[in-house]
Parts: structure tokens; C-alpha cells; sequence
């Protein structure tokens, strides 16, 4: 499978995740909905980051550099988001207002990177590169799935096992 193919697969699969949390009233659902999406959310970040955005920064071309310094940008913004929605009591209208705000960041991230970098990508890597991150990308959304169901600390409950094919 091509690297952007992959992407935007996973992409579209955190979608589902909104739109199912988006979707639910149920705060008890809600928040099992939300730990589910974290753990994928964040086998792609850290997959991305290593298959995509370390080689991006290699690049001598500046436009592809500021986008990818934007990339870790919201990542790291998103992060920051998912501490504070962690910090709030799950009962409360600041609890909900919170992952309502980190679903829309998070859209808007998916969107820009589907936009604006991911063609950018095409134009920077060759179609041997785009093969190569697409295997390191795979390879660690794996790895990183699977030290998360092993990490019983994070309580996370895989309710969704398909995630690791």
C-alpha cells in the first residue's frame, strides 16, 4: 500500500472515532469511545512522525520543512489538549466542551495535512522513498498498537482488535 494511501486510510478511521464521539450523549461511552481513539491517535502521530516528518525535515525545501514543523506543531498542540480533557471530571460541560474543541482541531489537522503536505510528499519523495515510509509507517503504527494493549497501566480497552491489522 502507498504511503499516502495509508495515511489517509488511518485518517479515515479517526474520523469514525469523531464522529461516533461527536454522535453519543452517553458520557460513559463518550469517554470509552475517546481512550480508544487516543490509542490509535497516537500509534499514527508517532508513526508519522518517525516514517514521515523525520525524513521531511532532511529536505532542502523550505515550504516542506515549514509543514512539517507545522505537523509537530499540532501534534504536540493536540497533546496538550488530551492532558486538559484527561484534567477535567468527565461529568462536567468543560469535560465535553474540551473534546468537542480537540475534534475539531484534530479534523482540521487531518484536513490540512490531506490538503496541503500529503501533496507536498508526492512532489518531495520519490515513488521508492513514498514505498519505504509506507513499511516504517506500518511497521511502527503496529509496534506502538501493540505496546499499548501490553501497557495494562494505560487501561485501555481493545474493543476495536482490528485496529493491529
Amino acid at each position: 500500500m502507498e504511503l499516502i494511501d495509508c495515511l489517509i486510510s488511518d485518517h479515515d478511521i479517526i474520523r469514525k472515532f469523531i464522529s461516533e464521539l461527536e454522535s453519543t450523549d452517553n458520557n460513559k461511552i463518550k469517554n470509552k469511545i475517546f481512550i480508544e481513539l487516543l490509542v490509535f491517535l497516537r500509534a499514527h502521530f508517532r508513526a508519522e512522525e518517525m516514517a514521515v516528518y523525520s525524513k521531511s525535515l532532511k529536505a532542502s525545501n523550505y515550504e516542506i520543512n515549514e509543514m512539517t514543523l507545522d505537523g509537530y506543531e499540532e501534534h504536540h498542540l493536540l497533546e496538550d489538549l488530551i492532558y486538559r480533557i484527561k484534567n477535567a471530571e468527565k461529568d462536567d460541560q468543560l469535560w465535553i466542551s474540551r473534546i468537542k474543541d480537540f475534534c475539531q482541531v484534530l479534523d482540521l489537522h487531518l484536513s490540512s495535512e490531506e490538503t496541503d503536505f500529503f501533496p507536498e510528499l508526492k512532489n518531495y519523495f520519490n515513488r521508492v522513498d513514498l514505498d519505504k515510509a509506507a513499511i516504517i509507517y506500518l511497521k511502527n503504527k503496529k509496534a506502538e498498537l501493540i505496546l499499548a494493549e501490553q501497557d495494562q497501566s494505560r487501561n485501555y480497552d481493545f474493543y476495536h482488535k482490528n485496529l493491529l491489522n
